[in-house]
């Protein structure tokens, strides 16, 4: 997903933050769990907490991203709104309900493309 990321509609213009120690915000560490993705919304300045989850998810994945952001509120910058986006393969029932009432979370599926295509010059061989 790093890789792609200038490729990915997040629905908002997110960057992968960088804490003041130079500390990325992939896999950023916290002392309550690994935030998959701390990221910074370029328009407004809100901070967007990103959790994968790369099989079907449960409604578990909502408190999880809530204790996260939770964290950010209150160790980063209290000022700044926290949202969070939940990003799986698939989604079953359960977290749909618990996002009703969690409206400042998210969740959106991803789907892999894969390609094949000709090696370049200098390897095909």
């Amino acid at each position: 997903m790093e890789r792609n990321w200038g490729r990915i509609d997040f629905g908002r213009p997110l960057e992968i933050w960088l804490d003041e120690h130079g500390v990325s915000g992939r896999q950023y560490p916290t002392e309550v769990g690994y935030i998959d993705f701390l990221c910074k919304d370029r328009s407004d300045g809100a901070f967007v907490v990103i959790e994968l989850k790369r099989g079907r998810t449960s409604d578990v994945v909502v408190g999880q991203t809530q204790r996260y952001m939770g964290w950010v509120k209150r160790n980063l910058e209290s000022s700044a709104p926290v949202y969070g986006l939940i990003i799986a393969n698939e989604i079953d029932n359960k977290p749909h309900y618990a996002l009703d009432v969690a409206t400042n979370i998210s969740a959106r599926q991803y789907r892999v493309q894969f390609e094949l295509v000709e090696p370049e010059a200098d390897f095909a061989r």
